[in-house]
């Protein structure tokens, strides 16, 4: 419940900036060191005598202590996407060749050591230990989610385990991988592909994915964004409701397995949860607007919580660590930016948790 005595959080903000003269960045993870990973537009560059205009091309970043660098080898062609970061400043990702096929991608956050994920197609998210969640080709060119995870001796090469679904559920994704191996996303459920509908899953430690809602309740889309260590799980779902336009609610599924509908933004019809941490802080966006939740304050819009003179409009929350730093994208003089909030230290018994 929200309580009228918890005050606002209060945060302070830092642009992260754009790569090469770009006008558009987006941070879309962060670990616990505060290191970020993100993807960000280029400019018009000089290049064989002549200006290219590059701002259609998208390179992931790592920004870690003042610094962006760019996870993009070569002429900027391929499009290469963050994402995860874990606390060893290990990324994830995926790799666009022009006119090539996809493929993943592993690589030090500091851009030193790159590899290729052999057979792997996507890799969504990596967790404390270095293990993987991503997709892969089957026989049927049906895209399969694994997790894949390094030898503990360092001695052989990755362990790749495929994971399972319930029956009816097909092409399974994993957004959220936490250090206990257990994963969240969606999977497709439906007798033939134009009846196929996004279901919110999670995989088990067993590594048996099920649906996190009902059969009652599958008949509108669902998708799990995120996951702590302890097993709460955040997310979204459509509405339909009698007479209205379909609406988008943000969920919780709580330790015990109880789904809670968290509360939208005055006027938003469209609310996605993100991410969370692990005490259970909830990023997301509501609307247009960036938002933080908490059990004990309730929603808030992150604009109410930023200095008013900031010159920032906060659109999308997509990612919160363990300190409560939170990253996302904002409108700045004009311009869509990644941006970094800073948690600021509130005294007093009133303090916000």
């Amino acid at each position: 419940m929200k309580s009228s005595a918890t005050p606002l959080p209060q945060y302070s903000l830092i642009d992260l900036g754009t790569l090469e003269g770009g006008t558009v960045s987006e941070a879309t993870a962060i670990n616990n060191l505060n290191q970020v990973v993100g993807w960000s537009n280029l400019g018009s560059v000089q290049q064989d005598n002549r200006r290219v205009d590059k701002s259609s091309f998208r390179h992931g970043f790592v920004w870690a202590d003042g610094k962006l660098c760019d996870l993009n080898p070569g002429d900027g062609v391929d499009i290469r996407m963050p994402r995860g970061i874990n606390d060893a400043g290990t990324v994830v990702g995926n790799l666009f060749p022009l006119g090539a096929a996809s493929r993943s991608f592993c690589v030090r956050a500091d851009g030193t050591v790159a590899e290729t994920l052999t057979g792997v197609h996507r890799a969504e998210a990596i967790n404390g230990w270095g293990c993987i969640a991503g997709a892969c080709a089957d026989a049927t060119d049906t895209m399969q989610t694994v997790l894949i995870c390094p030898d503990s001796r360092k001695q052989s090469p990755p362990v790749f385990r495929s994971l399972r679904l319930e029956r009816g559920m097909v092409g399974g994704s994993m957004r959220s991988l936490n250090d206990r191996n257990e994963g969240v996303g969606f999977a497709m459920l439906g007798r033939t592909p134009e009846q196929e509908i996004k279901q919110a899953v999670y995989w088990g430690p067993d590594g048996l994915g099920c649906a996190i809602f009902p059969e009652a309740e599958a008949a509108t889309a669902s998708v799990a964004t995120g996951i702590n260590v302890w097993g709460q799980v955040v997310g979204y779902r459509d509405t339909p409701r009698q007479g209205q336009r379909e609406t988008r609610t943000a969920f919780l599924r709580t330790v015990h397995g109880m789904i809670v509908n968290l509360p939208s933004l005055p006027g938003a019809r469209q609310t996605e949860a993100c991410g969370l941490n692990e005490v259970a802080t909830v990023v997301g966006v509501s609307g247009n607007r960036a938002f933080v939740w908490t059990a004990a304050a309730g929603i808030a819009d992150l604009n109410d919580c930023i200095p008013a003179e900031s010159g920032w409009t906060l659109t999308r929350a997509n990612a919160i660590n363990a300190n409560g730093v939170i990253v996302g994208q904002g409108l700045f003089q004009g311009q869509r930016r990644a941006f970094l909030a800073l948690p600021l230290l509130q005294e007093g018994p009133q303090a916000w948790q």
